[in-house]
């Protein structure tokens, strides 16, 4: 007997996905005219934003998560948030506010050398087992934010979001993606048995340390490698909606009462 089963463990029928467009419409159509919205920050399009709102609901990753600081690109002025762009609080965002020089990497070249250290680095070389560890650390403490994660620890939250992460766990070949997960299986020492910790470490954590190891190695920020790993392009929002959260952190206090990087 089958039991135990949510209504997201089925297909949505035809009748759901019209209303949930539907409602999907009416609310980018608001989130458009609101200047705290999450929807203007840069990785929302690309599904990488930190906060990403569910597709036809109101509620959002992270949704414990009510004030945002968010940090403008010099070359296209979009914006993101610190999160979504890896940034660390306090010395970083002095250090972004006097430079103003952080860009999200809307005017870098493609680099040629990156097939080639995707194809012929050795998976040792991804990271040191110390760095492994201290991400492992970072995710399971709540230090790191993962939209993976939370999709994990909350089943149903967002099924298509949760279904797109599963498809683009790494950029390797799927050799290079078995040997890595199981170096990280063993620097990790996870029991086989466990199929809680297995399911993370594989799930959750390769492509954290595949993010990771595009960030130390091409210089990345968070943003540009989940762009690599979900096969998308980093490409700045439309002009119109550039200079439309100038003013705005936190998506419940007024425009006056927000600190921006500016």
């Amino acid at each position: 007997m089958i039991k135990d089963l949510n209504n997201q463990d089925f297909p949505p029928t035809q009748n759901r996905m019209a209303e949930k467009l539907d409602r999907e419409e009416k609310l980018k159509e608001a989130e458009d005219k609101r200047q705290s919205a999450n929807v203007h920050c840069i990785a929302w399009k690309n599904k990488a934003c930190i906060f990403q709102r569910v597709e036809g609901d109101t509620k959002t990753l992270h949704d414990n998560i009510k004030k945002y600081d968010w940090v403008k690109c010099a070359d296209c002025l979009c914006w993101g948030h610190f999160e979504c762009f890896g940034v660390q609080r306090e010395l970083e965002s002095m250090r972004m506010r006097a430079s103003k020089l952080f860009s999200c990497g809307c005017t870098k070249a493609s680099d040629p050398s990156l097939a080639q250290h995707i194809s012929g680095d050795p998976v040792d070389s991804i990271l040191t087992d110390d760095q492994i560890r201290t991400l492992d650390y970072g995710l399971k403490a709540g230090r790191i934010m993962s939209n993976r994660l939370f999709l994990q620890q909350h089943p149903g939250y967002d099924p298509s979001l949760q279904s797109l992460y599963l498809t683009h766990l790494s950029i390797f070949k799927d050799q290079k993606t078995d040997d890595l997960s199981n170096r990280l299986l063993t620097v990790l020492s996870v029991n086989p048995t466990d199929v809680k910790e297995v399911r993370y470490t594989l799930e959750v954590l390769l492509p954290e340390v595949i993010s990771q190891w595009l960030r130390v190695q091409f210089g990345m920020n968070r943003y540009e490698a989940e762009c690599v790993l979900l096969k998308k392009t980093v490409i700045p929002l439309p002009p119109e909606k550039k200079d439309s959260v100038k003013t705005n952190t936190d998506s419940s206090s007024k425009p006056q009462d927000k600190a921006m990087l500016e």
